[in-house]
Parts: structure tokens; C-alpha cells; sequence
């Protein structure tokens, strides 16, 4: 379903990334290779460079160089059901980048084991922030740590994840969790 789209999106993200692409080349290379599967994607967050600060930034005509970093967040869409999922790349090393995506994997997980029924969006974002703070880098984070999502991607409620949300866990909720740094 919409998982499989969503893996296509990232096998082609992952797969057109070379030296004088554009970011608007790689989007359309995801768009045509999830329509020729019989899906559908939404116009993907594609950034090259120092461009991958901003969070949601539309793809345009920046060209990725040798040792940048690469970002990407998509979604393959089925009956309205969405498979979003945040992917990073380097065309060639760059040091911040990979250290970064590093911490921002541990941070994930310290948010995901900090999801239980009946804990606070609080709790879960203090475990996610408290690695990234420990390791310095609190600056590195300007987003929330998550949100809620349902069908549409956006027909979410009102849970989100960030410092000072008293909002309960419960079962059977669903989270999106794209600790970008």
C-alpha cells in the first residue's frame, strides 16, 4: 500500500542523487517513478545543502555539489492513507551532517521509548530533547518533535509533541516523529 509507494519515493531519492541535480529533478524522478507504480505522492519537502535547514522547503532549482547533504520528507498516499517518512543523504562525507543524523537517530529512539499509554506529549518530547541537549546541540533543533496523524497525513487532532503538551498518550494513536537537526 502506501508503505511501498513511500519505499519507491525513497529507492529513487536515494537513487538520482549525483553531482549537478536539482532539487526540482529529483522531485519530479520520485513523482513519475511513484505514478508509474500506480500510486500517488504529494509535491515532496527535497532540499540540497545548506538549504536542508529549513523544514519544509519546496524543491527548486539548487544544485547538489560534492560532500552536501541531501533531505527529503514524502509520503505515497492510498485511499487517503499516508506513509510519511523523513530520509537524509551525502553525496560524498560531510562530517556535521552525518554527526547530526546520528544524534538524530538516537534522539528518535529515546522518543520512542518514551511512548506509552498515559504519558504526556511533555515526557515524550523531554526524552527526545534531553539526548539532544546532552550532547550539546540544542541549537541544532527548531521543530517540534512530533505530532499526531491519522488519514490525510493532516487529519491529525490536536496532540502535538513539544515542551509543555499535557496532551495523554493512548492506545492506538499514531505518531509522525521527524527529528530533523
Amino acid at each position: 500500500g502506501a508503505m511501498a509507494l513511500t519505499r519507491r519515493a525513497i529507492e529513487t531519492f536515494h537513487r538520482s542523487l549525483r553531482e549537478g541535480v536539482s532539487e526540482a529533478e529529483v522531485a519530479r524522478a520520485i513523482i513519475e517513478a511513484v505514478e508509474n507504480a500506480g500510486g500517488e505522492t504529494r509535491r515532496p519537502t527535497l532540499l540540497f545543502g545548506p538549504r536542508t535547514a529549513l523544514p519544509h522547503g519546496r524543491p527548486g532549482p539548487y544544485r547538489l555539489e560534492r560532500d552536501q547533504p541531501a533531505f527529503t520528507e514524502l509520503s505515497g498516499w492510498v485511499h487517503g492513507y499516508a506513509a510519511g517518512l523523513c530520509r537524509s543523504s551525502v553525496l560524498g562525507r560531510h562530517p556535521g551532517a552525518e554527526s547530526l543524523h546520528l544524534l538524530a537517530e538516537d534522539a528518535l529512539h529515546a522518543a520512542i521509548d518514551a511512548i506509552r499509554q498515559g504519558v504526556t506529549a511533555h515526557e515524550v518530547d523531554a526524552a527526545c530533547q534531553g539526548v539532544i541537549k546532552r550532547a550539546g546541540r540544542a541549537d541544532a533543533f527548531r521543530h517540534r518533535t512530533g505530532y499526531q496523524k491519522g488519514i490525510m497525513w493532516l487529519d491529525r487532532g490536536n496532540l502535538s509533541i513539544e515542551p509543555g503538551a499535557t496532551a495523554l498518550l493512548a492506545a492506538g494513536m499514531t505518531f509522525h516523529i521527524p527529528i530533523i537537526l
